[in-house]
């Protein structure tokens, strides 16, 4: 279960970090075990540092946010960062941020393999072979394994990223807009997958995204951000379908007309 209660985040910048932007404000909420949650709203509105704070990245300003009781923060130790990574993994629009330019992707993942190999069950395969099953789960094609990160297209990229961080087994994995840099049929495919991991291995997933469609196919419960709170929350099918909030509304009208036009010049 993820809890988040009372979080606050602020960025200070200029000189002497006189500036401060409040991206999240006193934002609380439960994700149960193995739940589909989405958080939807505007570029800007703090989803993004949200799920940030979340993954143990950012360090909060005020309120606490844990795992199963496990606290997330940034820093601490090795043994404070392998929980960490061990109940969290993210991936984001840039996949190819997660990868040495020099080596292979098989290299990569391996070296992950390596890190947590004392976690993994006793009688664990060689660490190829375990990056031959979550190559193969992600549908990673062979040929692909020895190729370089700049080597890969957009969609094969963001698999070898899936590969990566189920390398640990997290219980949450959290989603930053994944597939917003990719082609409409390869985002199709990359959530598709996602979601038939989790239920396979109960991996609780929070997609953020300000693609009302895409939440509302691959989610069962969904809050909606506005300048860093969020303003409703609820059952999807709910929430997009008798919103409550004026904000709501206005990006169920906006996503509506981009439709339109889309299904117009199409």
């Amino acid at each position: 279960m993820i809890e988040v209660s009372s979080v606050t985040v602020v960025y200070r910048t200029g000189p002497r970090v006189r500036n401060r932007l409040t991206a999240v404000e006193g934002v609380s909420a439960t994700v149960a075990e193995g739940a589909r949650f989405g958080v939807v709203g505007e570029s800007g509105c703090g989803k993004s540092s949200l799920l940030r704070a979340i993954a143990g990245l950012i360090a909060v300003d005020q309120g606490r946010i844990a795992i199963d009781g496990f606290p997330i923060a940034p820093g601490g130790g090795r043994a404070a960062r392998m929980q960490r990574a061990r109940r969290v993994q993210m991936l984001g629009q840039h996949p190819e941020q997660l990868f040495d330019p020099r080596t292979t992707i098989l290299e990569s993942v391996a070296e992950v393999v390596a890190i947590h190999a004392d976690r993994l069950h006793a009688a664990m395969r060689a660490q190829n072979d375990r990056c031959a099953e979550l190559f193969e789960r992600v549908g990673l094609h062979r040929e692909l394994w020895q190729r370089y990160p700049h080597e890969l297209s957009g969609g094969q990229l963001q698999r070898a990223a899936l590969a990566r961080a189920l390398a640990v087994q997290p219980q949450v994995l959290l989603l930053d807009e994944p597939t917003s840099m990719l082609d409409a049929s390869v985002q199709a495919r990359i959530m598709a997958l996602i979601d038939e991991i989790r239920r396979a291995t109960g991996t609780t997933t929070v997609l953020v995204s300000h693609n009302i469609a895409l939440v509302a196919r691959v989610s069962d419960v969904v809050a909606v951000m506005q300048r860093g709170r969020i303003v409703e929350r609820g059952a999807v099918q709910e929430v997009f379908s008798r919103p409550r909030h004026p904000h709501t509304r206005m990006l169920l009208e906006a996503h509506h007309e981009m439709s339109v036009v889309r299904d117009a010049t199409s």
